[in-house]
């Protein structure tokens, strides 16, 4: 089944999957916890007798509006479908879509603006973020790609970090890859500037195949993200930093990695299987919160868990992979 070509949404490629087939999205009516419930329920299903790795729709999380989904890329074949291809073609077309470059589209204001806060009205408990696993620091955004500039060339990076809430406006992150985003910041502290940023949670499959791409500085992600779909994403401006991001995204977090400033963040259960408490302990000041009415929030499960598992290609589970053309994250 192929994606629509005018689809650059979650919840249509939610719906696409639900299409194809009813049992792969398993939906939780009942209220549950916003820690631990969620990661249990996908680590239980993981280790029955029928292995099961549906997406995980959870309705009402505690007293929270938006609903959580999790383990949307827990299969091989969901990466497939997002490309709109079959499974066995999908090595052969990730790589040849990652050499294709296409634009992005800009627009003045898209969906993902249609409920803001700022200033006092920021706060970071709006959002279901949760703990997953005991021994983690706090509770994390672990499907966060921080979109940043080359503070000189302005081209722009897309990639996932992990980010754990410090306060309501406040989140620790670690840029241990030592990559894009670790050098803008390096290089913005020798000037003792800020980095702006923006977190997107929720978009399209594509844009976050994108924030996986491994490649030249040189090269705007939003145009592998256009190459990966064949068509331009569709970009709008940030209310409070000059990043863009993608128009029709589910929740955006806009803020500053803020220049000298360090913070215990850590420990945090990665698909490695350990908890790891290395970090680079860079900070980001919070300075909006947009949203689209009704938004999902996408969370991934944590740890040694099939979803990870299916995002990096150092690990194989299940005899099911990704595709060898996928990076650790940038």
């Amino acid at each position: 089944m192929s994606s629509s070509p005018d689809s650059q949404t979650l919840r249509d490629f939610l719906a696409q999957v639900e299409k194809a087939n009813p049992k792969d999205i398993l939906r939780f009516k009942d209220r549950i916890a916003l820690d631990y419930e969620a990661t249990a329920v996908a680590l239980e299903l993981e280790r029955g007798r029928a292995w099961q790795a549906p997406v995980l729709w959870f309705e009402k999380v505690e007293d929270f509006e938006m609903p959580v989904v999790t383990n949307v890329f827990a299969t091989r074949g969901r990466y497939a479908m997002a490309l709109g291809i079959p499974e066995d073609r999908l090595i052969e077309e990730w790589a040849q879509r990652g050499d294709r470059m296409i634009e992005p589209k800009l627009h003045d204001k898209g969906p993902v603006q249609e409920v803001v806060y700022k200033g006092a009205d920021v706060d970071l408990g709006r959002i279901p973020i949760k703990t997953h696993f005991e021994r983690d620091g706090g509770r994390y955004i672990t499907n966060g790609i921080i979109i940043a500039k080359d503070p000189e060339t302005g081209v722009r990076n897309a990639s996932h970090h992990r980010m754990q809430v410090k306060g309501r406006n406040r989140l620790g992150t670690s840029l241990h890859s030592r990559r894009h985003l670790w050098d803008y910041v390096r290089r913005a502290e020798e000037l003792g500037k800020e980095i702006p940023i923006a977190i997107v949670i929720g978009g399209h499959p594509l844009m976050t195949f994108a924030g996986l791409w491994k490649g030249s500085m040189a090269i705007d992600e939003y145009a592998v993200a256009g190459g990966l779909a064949g068509r331009p994403l569709d970009i709008s401006k940030c209310v409070t930093v000059p990043i863009e991001v993608p128009a029709q995204g589910e929740l955006v977090i806009e803020g500053h990695i803020l220049p000298g400033v360090r913070e215990p963040e850590g420990p945090f259960a990665e698909f490695t299987g350990y908890h790891s408490e290395r970090s680079t302990e860079n900070v980001i000041e919070v300075t909006a919160i947009t949203h689209r009415k009704g938004a999902i929030y996408q969370d991934v499960v944590g740890g040694m868990s099939d979803e990870p598992a299916a995002c990096w290609p150092c690990r194989r589970k299940r005899g099911s992979c990704a595709p060898c053309a996928a990076p650790s994250p940038t």
